[in-house]
């Protein structure tokens, strides 16, 4: 039986994602970032983290938010992956997906608390739907949310001001429903929905 998945058929960009205490001690655990991060292999390479994204911190972030695509998208999900990713003036990103199927969702989180609009860092993705691109602007603690099978990328600060540093986590999340397709015939021991939060 093939099952059906709710798509959505534009971007949505959310604000207040976090309470201001989560979202303050998120920007406080996101001060270290290493030159370490490509969308993709061979992709241009990005300020990244290497930490566990299991820390406590993100879970908590990732409840906060599945608690508010699940409005949107009428369906039941966990988070399989998280990824952070930095950029300061002219360090571009290609665009590219998370993953290929219907049954992912990625909610992109703008972290950095201090933002000027005019410093750029928008959220760009291909809407296959209208066959159009969105582009949504960097607003702290607010996020867009899209099929995980949309290419999408973030734009580099502008030159406006040098010192801009562009942060984001992503949060992808896949339908509690094919969890158990996943683990049972796709998912190798190093895939990132072994890892799977609450």
């Amino acid at each position: 039986m093939i099952t059906v998945m709710p798509k959505i058929n534009q971007g949505h960009q959310i604000y207040n994602v976090l309470p201001d205490s989560l979202f303050d001690r998120l920007g406080d655990d996101l001060k270290y970032w290493e030159y370490c991060n490509e969308s993709y292999q061979g992709d241009f390479i990005n300020w990244g983290r290497t930490a566990d994204w299991g820390e406590l911190i993100f879970l908590d972030a990732a409840i906060h938010i599945k608690l508010k695509i699940q409005k949107i998208i009428q369906e039941n999900v966990r988070c399989c992956k998280v990824h952070f990713n930095g950029q300061t003036v002219n360090q571009h990103s290609s665009f590219h997906q998370d993953f290929g199927e219907d049954h992912f969702w990625t909610f992109v989180l703008f972290t950095q608390p201090d933002w000027n609009t005019e410093w750029g860092g928008e959220f760009v993705c291909y809407n296959p739907e209208s066959e159009k691109y969105e582009y949504y602007p960097y607003i702290p603690n607010s996020g867009v949310l899209i099929q995980s099978n949309w290419d999408h990328h973030g734009r580099q600060p502008t030159n406006k001001k040098q010192d801009a540093f562009r942060t984001t986590v992503a949060y992808c999340y896949i339908a509690e429903s094919m969890i158990d397709y996943h683990l049972k015939y796709e998912a190798s021991p190093d895939s990132h929905i072994w890892r799977m939060l609450p």
